[in-house]
């Protein structure tokens, strides 16, 4: 990536909401100071060698996740994994609003989409303009097919207009 000198990086990391390894082996749990801390350092490193190549960065704000059955874990297929989900979500989410909050904005900016998937906030649903835009069961996490088809314009369109520079899905690759 940053061989490629890109102008623009749309950064979205919902993978990091994991317990990690500290450099002396011990275990950072998710949502530890130590953890968040750990986290913010990395992206940091990152952010900077983007940075380095003049690539404007747009953060999206990970949104929440669909709700299957709706707002209710008790009633879930697994309803650990439902409620270990919903946790994982608030996890990631304050860490990344904390990694933003501590940036010198310039040529960094954080979108939400959560009011696309989420409109009458949560719990969300799988289903947004008659579209099933997430996979449900225990994942509630993942676009559908379709779902990614209708997003991806949507949060293009975000990024246009935070940017100031057309933005097209053929950009994407």
């Amino acid at each position: 990536l940053i061989a490629s000198s890109p102008d623009i990086v749309i950064w979205h990391d919902l993978q990091s909401v994991l317990s990690r390894r500290a450099d002396d082996g011990s275990l950072l749990v998710a949502g530890s100071a130590g953890w968040r801390d750990d986290l913010i350092a990395e992206w940091s490193n990152v952010l900077e060698r983007l940075r380095g190549v003049g690539a404007e960065v747009v953060i999206v704000l990970p949104p929440l996740r669909s709700v299957d059955p709706v707002g209710d874990c008790a009633a879930a297929e697994l309803p650990r994994r439902c409620t270990d989900i919903q946790r994982q979500d608030d996890v990631i989410r304050e860490a990344t609003t904390a990694f933003v909050q501590n940036l010198d904005p310039v040529g960094v900016t954080l979108i939400r989409v959560d009011d696309l998937l989420c409109s009458s906030g949560p719990p969300c649903p799988r289903e947004v303009e008659s579209v099933d835009v997430r996979l449900g069961g225990t994942d509630q996490t993942h676009f559908t097919e379709s779902g990614s088809r209708w997003m991806a314009p949507r949060l293009l369109d975000r990024v246009t207009r935070v940017t100031g520079r057309s933005v097209s899905s053929s950009a994407m690759d």
